[in-house]
Formats: C-alpha cells, structure tokens, sequence
C-alpha cells in the first residue's frame, strides 16, 4: 500500500508569510544590528589583525598634544619654577668658576641625557612633547642655537637699531622675560621650551 506523501515543508519565509509577518522588516532588522555590530568592531578597531591592532591602540592611549599640562598627572613631574630659577643661577655660577671650559665639558656629557650641570646636580631634565629625554642634538638645538644665537642676532639688530645702550638693555629685558616665562606658564615652559616644544622634569636621566 503506498505511503501518503507528506507536505512539504515550508521555508522561514513563506512561512513567516504564511503566519502573517513580513520577511523583509526581519532581514531589514538583521541587516541593522549587523551594521551596528561591524560599525562598533570597526571603532574598536576588530577588523585588524596583529601588529595594526597594537599599533592602533598605543595610538589610542597617547596624550593629545597640548590638551592637559602636566603638573598633578601621571608620569614624569615638571620641575618647579624655583628649582628652575635655582638651576639658571648655578649653571652661570659653574660658568663662571670653571671658566666655561669646564662647564662646556660637563655639558656635553651631561646633554646627551638631557641634562646640563646644573639640572644634573639639582635632579632635572629635559624631555621633548612625546615624552622622550632630549638627545644632545635636541639640547644645542634649545640651548645654543635659540638661547645664545638667535637672542645673540636679536641683540645685534637692536643695538644697529638704537644704539649700544639702549638696544643693549632692551635685548638684557627680553632675555629675562623669556626666561622667567616658567613662572607663569601652564606647562612652566620658558620661552625656548616653547619654541623646541620641550619640557623641564625632575627626576635623574
């Protein structure tokens, strides 16, 4: 005796069809949380693999330049502004005793790990904006061609301008101005810190 034949089955969409839904708002709301998930994995940064991945994190965990200074935070401490002071004082003080060969010496040695005698003695040092100690390129750059060049070529021009005493004073005005703007600043940057983007910490390199 032949079996009856069985029904066929239906699929999800007729039969969803057959109960009444409509198939396409289920796979419109699939294709949403689908997206949304990609979108969010995306953001995290999912779809890469390995190295791209730690890369993009460590980018994630990096400061912005410039938003927060660096004072109460995290890592190095910037030096305060007596300690600055201090160590502008010394550094000429050993200029002075040792008739600046032997300051010109310690310093560099001293530079290549960010430091000059002074901050070396009195625990400072200089790093740049990412955080990385000032080689000793970084330190002629700040303290040999800012501070004694170019204020040398400012002093030059004001002196041709208005004569030795008056251009003489005015250029000795800047020089103290720039070099107490730490005391002032946010981030206590005098201003060749400011414009070699570097910083005065403590610590011993």
């Amino acid at each position: 005796m032949a079996e009856p034949r069985r029904a066929p089955r239906l699929g999800r969409a007729a039969g969803d069809a057959h109960r009444g839904r409509v198939p396409a708002q289920r796979a419109n709301r699939h294709a949403w949380r689908a997206g949304r998930h990609r979108r969010a994995g995306r953001a995290a940064g999912l779809h890469l693999r390995g190295e791209r991945r730690l890369r993009l994190a460590a980018r994630r965990r990096e400061p912005r330049r410039g938003s927060v200074p660096i004072v109460n935070g995290p890592g190095p401490q910037l030096a305060s502004q007596g300690r600055r002071l201090a160590g502008a004082v010394l550094d000429g003080a050993i200029f002075v005793l040792t008739l600046g060969v032997g300051w010109v010496i310690w310093y560099l040695i001293a530079a290549r790990r960010g430091q000059s005698p002074a901050k070396r003695l009195l625990g400072m040092r200089v790093i740049r904006e990412d955080g990385a100690v000032a080689t000793l390129g970084w330190m002629l750059i700040r303290d040999l061609a800012v501070r004694v060049i170019a204020f040398g070529a400012i002093d030059r021009l004001l002196v041709a301008m208005l004569g030795e005493g008056t251009g003489g004073a005015l250029t000795s005005l800047l020089f103290i101005v720039a070099a107490l703007w730490c005391v002032w600043d946010a981030n206590r940057q005098c201003l060749w810190d400011k414009v070699v983007r570097t910083r005065v910490v403590e610590g011993r390199a």
